[in-house]
């Protein structure tokens, strides 16, 4: 009979440990499937972060471009002429490898510095030169901007000062 009840509890305790691991095992799974559902949660927030990201800085922009555009339409007078401008611009960055929003600010500038006291031809020259050296010499859009900066100030005081000398310098 003893024999009988130690068999017994051994089979009630050998059940009570299947249940319990398999109680294991479902709470292993469900942390399982949580964890994977945080991951994925976590890399959903990420790129819905990338795209605001991104759509922030297409509509900056946008804002930029159509600030020269603005710009150049003011100095040049004409939508046709503004036109132009733009098209010139494109083209230049595109060969030249430049970013169309800062080497667009700089030329819209040098452009109404330039307006009546030099030719179109020679204030397109002048901004290509001044990016093409750039390119060359490996300079930062800001360096770039700072020689076109220096020659727009030489074209609204009407003289060269030391000053613009040490934006090229």
């Amino acid at each position: 009979f003893r024999m009988r009840e130690i068999k017994a509890n051994l089979q009630d305790k050998l059940a009570l440990e299947r249940k319990s691991t398999r109680e294991m095992k479902e709470q292993n799974a469900l942390t399982k499937r949580m964890n994977a559902s945080y991951l994925q949660m976590g890399t959903s927030i990420a790129s819905a972060y990338t795209a605001l990201a991104a759509g922030q800085s297409i509509v900056q922009t946008g804002i930029a471009i159509e600030s020269i555009n603005k710009t150049l339409l003011s100095v040049t007078g004409s939508t046709q002429a503004a036109a132009e401008e733009m098209k010139f611009l494109e083209a230049e960055s595109l060969r030249l490898g430049l970013s169309l929003k800062d080497g667009g600010k700089a030329y819209a500038k040098l452009l109404a510095a330039g307006k009546g006291k030099l030719e179109l031809q020679e204030i397109r020259d002048t901004f290509t030169a001044v990016s093409e050296a750039g390119t060359v010499l490996g300079l930062s859009q800001d360096d770039m901007a700072g020689a076109t900066r220096a020659i727009q100030q030489i074209l609204s005081k009407g003289k060269l000062m030391a000053e613009e000398l040490s934006y090229c310098f």
